[in-house]
């Protein structure tokens, strides 16, 4: 997947014979001008396809996700200048009853 200049390349977890979770992830070496905008590109598409996010914003990190049915779906923006890195995650929800806690 190509997305504001960056090629994401996907990573799938599977676990009990199932697809749990599947991440796309994409390095800009030393451009952190094309991570910032594919991470923008990709908030504006969670908003578009889910809504408002739930957002955070650190030093050298920013993260948006949302909730879609039985899944958690939610990009992060990492590694500062150096080595920018953006991700795109899929991930099925894992509820857990209190009594397993």
């Amino acid at each position: 997947m190509t997305l504001g200049g960056l090629n994401f390349e996907p990573i799938y977890y599977l676990a009990g014979d199932r697809l749990r979770r599947i991440e796309w992830v994409a390095v800009a070496e030393d451009q952190p001008e094309v991570a910032d905008a594919a991470f923008g590109d990709i908030v504006q598409w969670g908003r578009s396809a889910f809504g408002p996010e739930l957002a955070s914003n650190d030093p050298g990190t920013a993260y948006a996700a949302w909730v879609d049915g039985d899944t958690d779906v939610y990009a992060q923006r990492t590694g500062g200048t150096a080595r920018p890195t953006v991700r795109l995650v899929y991930r099925l929800r894992q509820v857990k009853d209190a009594s397993e806690l």
